[in-house]
């Protein structure tokens, strides 16, 4: 995985991806457009040579940029 300097809204929409938002979701949190999301998250796999949304999520975790508690509750859904 690539080891790029995140911007901070870069940081917001992989957080959220991590937390399993939709784009959707993300786009209306964030106050920008759904297009945007997409945008942003292209560019996140690309900086980070990283192919899927699993991928992001990994690298979250690992970079300490969603807490454990939400680690936890991915992890719990998944299970099911």
């Amino acid at each position: 995985m690539g080891n790029a300097r995140l911007q901070s809204r870069e940081m917001e929409v992989l957080q959220l991806i991590a937390e399993g938002e939709a784009n959707k979701q993300i786009a209306a949190e964030l106050g920008i457009g759904t297009k945007t999301v997409e945008k942003h998250r292209e560019h996140l796999m690309q900086k980070l040579d990283i192919h899927n949304t699993a991928g992001l999520t990994r690298y979250a975790i690992n970079a300490g940029i969603i807490e454990s508690s939400v680690q936890l509750t991915i992890i719990c859904h998944r299970k099911k």
